[in-house]
């Protein structure tokens, strides 16, 4: 709750100098209805993704290696959060007159 609740915040003063585009991503999500919540309490910010909770990152950490090479599911997430926010870039981009660059 506290984070969609900073989501919020930060929407209003990116809304206050003009940013317009802003997209959540939803960090170590554990479950279904972690997922459901966090869909259906978005702040008005689309989501471009959730990324699993996954006790990999803990041993990834204490074997000091990279996460998204130690943990498969994080890495598949991070890949289609990376297709989604290009997808919508590239959206958003096509539908922007010269010079926006919000």
């Amino acid at each position: 709750r506290r984070s969609l609740g900073t989501a919020a915040q930060i929407k209003a003063l990116a809304e206050d100098i003009g940013l317009t585009r802003l997209w959540l991503v939803g960090n170590k999500v554990r479950d279904e209805a972690e997922t459901a919540f966090l869909m259906s309490e978005t702040p008005g910010i689309p989501v471009l993704g959730l990324l699993p909770a996954d006790m990999g990152v803990q041993e990834a950490d204490r074997l000091g290696i990279p996460v998204y090479d130690h943990v498969p599911v994080l890495r598949k997430a991070a890949e289609g959060i990376a297709m989604a926010l290009d997808s919508q870039l590239s959206t958003n981009k096509a539908a922007q007159p010269q010079g926006g660059d919000q």
